[in-house]
């Protein structure tokens, strides 16, 4: 015999009555007509949000669509929708350059820079480079490598280069001899008429070490010359070092004579200048101990660290305070004891920390979070003091003297 099934308990129907009901009103109707293709459940059509603002809370049966702007130079929507919030700027990578910079509508616009391509994967690679003797098929630029091809027959290339193809080889004019024919790596050397004339004037019964001879005989090596002037230079250094020597041991000479010569027991110039200082030591000393005096009474020209009061904005600090308050908490530690702690400590979040560290272009991320902090209510010295005591960064609070 089969049993008969009990009934589910009446909590269970009301909880389940419960959830259709959380689920009807949280859940927009669909709708052809509206832009959106949702509505609310009074028949309004779910609000998009247009360029330049995001959603912050989605349209619900009870509730329409909530926009807020986006940030310029942070954020971005570059078309409207009831679904999508506002999204962070591209910021440009090493090789790459800005050419539109971001707004609420419209992300940064990077190109790769001179001599990178864009790869695949979205990147800047560096471009290849032919060398000597090869040039480009295809020029780098910005959208494809370049390729290279070895110099054909009548053309050349003496540089490295990702976009110079194969010069043709220069001929040389009428009258002119050609001493290095073009080759794949250096273009074609003429020599002018006059020096073809002069070679061409040796009778043919010469041979070409005579020809050789005669031509460098017309014009004499340098260097004789440079070797006679060096040796001259020499030489009088050597002249000048010998003639102060002399002149010196001269000198020393006839004062030695001159106190040879002084007559027994009469007091010499040293003698004097001993006696005289020994009159005027005292003297020298009273004075010396007078401009000690006055040294050790005058005031101080060091003006010490002047604190500020602890209801102070911080905004209002002098920018070199702010400059080394920032310094020291922008660099990272391990203990997180660094500008991450701060933020928790000033009520930031991690997503917070994040839209920092992205839109902190040459500043540190320290400097981009006091700012924000210091714009709002309360942002006085007294409130960063409590934080960096919390933190136990004693260097830091060495920088913030306050007044209770």
């Amino acid at each position: 015999m089969f049993r008969r099934q009990k009934a589910p308990p009446v909590w269970v129907w009301l909880t389940v009555v419960t959830w259709l009901a959380y689920l009807v009103d949280c859940t927009p109707l669909t709708s052809s007509e509206c832009p959106s293709k949702e509505t609310t459940s009074t028949g309004d059509c779910c609000l998009q949000c247009p360029a330049g603002w995001g959603v912050q809370s989605r349209c619900s049966a009870v509730n329409n669509t909530i926009c807020t702007q986006c940030y310029n130079d942070i954020t971005f929507s570059s078309e409207p929708s009831h679904t999508a919030g506002c999204m962070p700027c591209r910021r440009c990578a090493r090789n790459e350059f800005v050419i539109r910079s971001c707004n609420i509508t419209h992300d940064t616009l990077c190109e790769c820079r001179r001599n990178y391509f864009h790869t695949a994967d979205g990147s800047c690679s560096q471009c290849n480079t032919c060398p000597p003797g090869f040039g480009t098929t295809v020029a780098c630029n910005t959208y494809q490598n370049s390729e290279c091809d070895f110099c054909s027959n009548g053309t050349y290339s003496d540089v490295t280069s990702a976009t110079n193809d194969c010069v043709p080889c220069s001929m040389c004019p009428e009258g002119t001899v050609v001493l290095n024919t073009c080759t794949r790596f250096s273009d074609t050397v003429c020599s002018d008429k006059a020096l073809s004339t002069t070679v061409a004037y040796h009778p043919a019964s010469q041979t070409p070490d005579t020809v050789s001879r005669a031509i460098d005989g017309r014009s004499p090596s340098i260097v004789p010359i440079y070797c006679a002037i060096l040796a001259f230079v020499v030489i009088g250094l050597l002249g000048y070092v010998v003639f102060k020597r002399w002149s010196f041991r001269r000198v020393k000479l006839r004062s030695h004579s001159k106190q040879t010569r002084s007559p027994p027991g009469s007091p010499s110039k040293v003698d004097i200048e001993k006696a005289c200082s020994g009159k005027n030591s005292s003297k020298k000393t009273t004075a010396d101990f007078s401009s000690l005096a006055s040294v050790n009474t005058r005031p101080s020209d060091q003006t010490p660290l002047m604190a500020v009061p602890s209801t102070t904005l911080y905004r209002d600090l002098p920018t070199a305070t702010r400059s080394e308050v920032e310094s020291l908490l922008g660099i990272s530690r391990l203990d997180r004891r660094d500008w991450r702690g701060l933020a928790h400590e000033l009520g930031f979040t991690d997503k917070d920390i994040v839209h920092f560290i992205k839109s902190s272009h040459e500043d540190l991320p320290v400097h981009r979070i006091l700012t924000v902090w210091s714009d709002g209510e309360g942002a006085v010295v007294s409130v960063l003091v409590a934080a960096l005591q919390r933190l136990n960064r004693q260097d830091v609070l060495k920088k913030l003297p306050v007044i209770a």
